[in-house]
């Protein structure tokens, strides 16, 4: 088939976009799969982990170990925050109009990435730093635009 052939039921596709298509649709569903096999297997672990305990005690050790997280998930919490604040505050100085009273136009993408925390169907941690970057983008283009 030539490189501008038309394929379907008469349709406009060309071979050439009909391959990209299919190609982009294989690569997204395989990405999504391979996420989920991660997922999977972490929780596996930790089943694994928690049903591993001598005693109560032991397992409660281990929930509590679990539900604080790690120094990594902290840092990486502050590091958003402090990030979506400052580029907050930058943005609400350079780019201060306002949409109602003393909100700034670009409070809206704080709100997005807060909503995205909220909606993300990942780890506890990977929510909270979407959402604190943009709860705290927000808050700081408040205070940059005024």
């Amino acid at each position: 088939m030539a490189a501008g052939a038309k394929i379907g039921h008469g349709g406009a596709v060309t071979v050439a976009e009909e391959t990209e298509r299919h190609a982009r649709q294989n690569m997204f569903t395989h990405l999504k799969e391979a996420v989920k096999r991660y997922r999977d297997t972490e929780f596996a672990e930790a089943a694994k982990w928690l049903s591993a305990a001598k005693d109560e005690k032991d397992l409660l050790k281990r929930t509590r170990s679990l539900m604080r997280g790690t120094w990594q998930d902290n840092v990486a919490m502050t590091v958003s925050s402090l990030t979506g604040l400052a580029l907050g505050v930058l943005g609400g100085r350079f780019a201060p109009a306002k949409i109602v009273g003393p909100v700034p136009a670009l409070s809206i993408l704080g709100v997005l990435g807060f909503v995205g925390g909220l909606l993300l169907p990942g780890t506890m941690t990977m929510r909270n730093v979407v959402g604190l970057g943009g709860a705290l983008f927000t808050a700081g283009s408040l205070i940059g635009a005024n």
